[in-house]
């Protein structure tokens, strides 16, 4: 992705600990629509969630909760905030480790992998519904975190395999 002929990387220089996490870690992501109940039984798409994964890059089985799990969670958080849109008073960017548990993924060998969620809504009205202000964000999340080279779920690697920042 770029902006006016530079790269995302180039515009905002990328922190040396989360460079030295994507040597050490297999990172991906998935999106999906984030959703609200209203009432009347009514389910209305309000924006996004990007949950962004991480595993241990040898295939080392994690512990719910251990202290292999925090550095992994603290290493996706480092991430997801250096990847979070401007924030331009459109959108709400809400980013949270889910819990303690590992979740179990295809093609992570039985592995599991540890998750944090990134929501993307609106500001100051978070039932309101998806519009392009949500887009505009989702697309420079997912830009960025690709410019780092964190792939989709759908394209990540193997547990074990090539993680984001290696070759």
């Amino acid at each position: 992705m770029s902006t006016n002929g530079r790269s995302v990387l180039e515009m905002t220089a990328v922190p040396g600990e989360v460079m030295r996490f994507l040597e050490r870690f297999t990172v991906f992501y998935e999106v999906s629509p984030e959703s609200a109940a209203l009432g009347g039984h009514v389910i209305r798409q309000v924006g996004y969630v990007v949950n962004l994964y991480g595993d241990d890059e040898r295939g080392r089985p994690l512990h719910p909760g251990d202290d292999h799990c925090r550095e992994i969670l603290r290493g996706l958080y480092r991430i997801a905030r250096w990847a979070a849109p401007a924030d331009d008073g459109a959108c709400h960017i809400e980013i949270q480790g889910v819990d303690a548990s590992l979740h179990y993924l295809k093609g992570a060998k039985g592995h599991g992998c540890v998750r944090l969620e990134i929501r993307i809504l609106h500001a100051g009205a978070p039932d309101r519904p998806m519009d392009a202000d949500q887009k505009r964000a989702l697309e420079e999340q997912v830009g960025r975190l690709e410019a780092l080279g964190v792939r989709s779920g759908s394209n990540a690697p193997e547990a074990g395999g090539t993680s984001a920042g290696r070759a």
